[in-house]
């Protein structure tokens, strides 16, 4: 599934679609040497990715608290 809109949102977070794709792989149990292979990059990019979606998310939690 390729998103679309390169403005998509996770939970009220906006995400681009290579942050779709890292959310799709890991929702379905990818460890991270696949998803990197899917994506086209590196397992050490799809680490750096999870790190900033999760300060994303963080970030988000924060402002709703």
């Amino acid at each position: 599934m390729q998103p679309q809109d390169p403005k998509l949102l996770l939970a009220g977070i906006p995400i681009d679609p290579q942050e779709f794709l890292l959310v799709e792989g890991l929702l379905r149990g990818l460890r991270q040497k696949e998803i990197a292979k899917d994506l086209g990059c590196s397992q050490q990019n799809v680490s750096v990715m999870v790190r900033k979606l999760r300060k994303k998310l963080e970030d988000f939690l924060k402002d709703l608290l």
